[in-house]
């Protein structure tokens, strides 16, 4: 018993982690990512790809509404499950709710998905592929261990966060009725999935602003390169012509030269 409550207290947190790298980097990772065919899990990318211009804004806010939906049907499912099966087998869940203030909870929110994506993005470029998963797992569990959910958690997943309240909020909503739009409806203008909406926002934001940038600086430095090559180019293409009509005038005045001297000599 006492090694029992001591692993609830004492190591929850480092337990949760862990549970946390394991499923993202055995499942997460390998298995979902090489079977969704190139969806997201999380509304926060597809925010990410509209700022960066990979798709519509349209395309985006639709992939966005398809991953709250299926995170909401997901926490349903498990509901269900839980009433079935009993407490004992699988416990009750509860609404996330940030500890900070919304402001602290939203600059939270924004710096580890700000963080996060740029980890990803130094992964895909420089790491073999079967290595990226590991990787970004191990970042975002670095991530959250440094916040200890003193702001947001690090959730970096509105629809998590609205699911929750849709599914665990029993307390904080008017209506009782959990498969109901109604329900949906209410939980989705929350404030508590404020900083979390916001948060993935701006974290996104700061993302494409900081990708563009760079983009930018890279190209005007290899335009730079170019053009300096071109000029180098240019500059010993006139000086080989220059070198050869040179060597030409030289040959033409020894010719006339030695031509002058014949005639002389007759």
């Amino acid at each position: 018993m006492e090694t029992k409550e001591m692993l609830k207290t004492r190591y929850a947190n480092e337990i949760i982690v862990a549970l946390l790298f394991i499923n993202l980097q055995f499942y997460f990772g390998p298995i979902y990512g090489r079977f969704s065919k190139g969806s997201c899990n999380n509304p926060t990318v597809y925010i990410l790809r509209g700022f960066m211009g990979e798709i519509s804004f349209a395309e985006a806010f639709n992939g966005a509404m398809v991953v709250v939906v299926a995170h909401i049907a997901a926490f349903m499912a498990y509901f269900i499950l839980h009433v079935e099966l009993g407490e004992a087998i699988l416990p009750a869940g509860s609404p996330v709710i940030a500890v900070g203030s919304q402001r602290e909870a939203v600059t939270s929110e924004a710096v580890v998905a700000f963080l996060n994506f740029l980890a990803f993005d130094f992964a895909a470029k420089t790491m073999p592929k079967g290595v990226q998963p590991a990787f970004g797992a191990l970042f975002y569990c670095i991530v959250i261990t440094v916040e200890k959910c003193k702001y947001s958690c690090g959730y970096m997943n509105p629809a998590v966060v609205l699911a929750s309240h849709v599914v665990w909020g029993q307390t904080m909503m008017k209506s009782k009725k959990i498969f109901s739009i109604e329900r949906i409806l209410e939980a989705a203008q929350h404030e508590a999935n404020r900083p979390y909406v916001y948060g993935a926002v701006l974290g996104s934001l700061m993302t494409a602003v900081v990708a563009k940038a760079i983009d930018m600086a890279t190209s005007v430095s290899s335009s730079g390169v170019v053009s300096g090559s071109k000029k180098s180019s240019s500059s010993s293409t006139t000086t080989k012509q220059k070198k050869k009509k040179a060597e030409t005038t030289t040959k033409t005045r020894s010719a006339g030269g030695a031509a002058s001297s014949l005639r002389k000599r007759k």
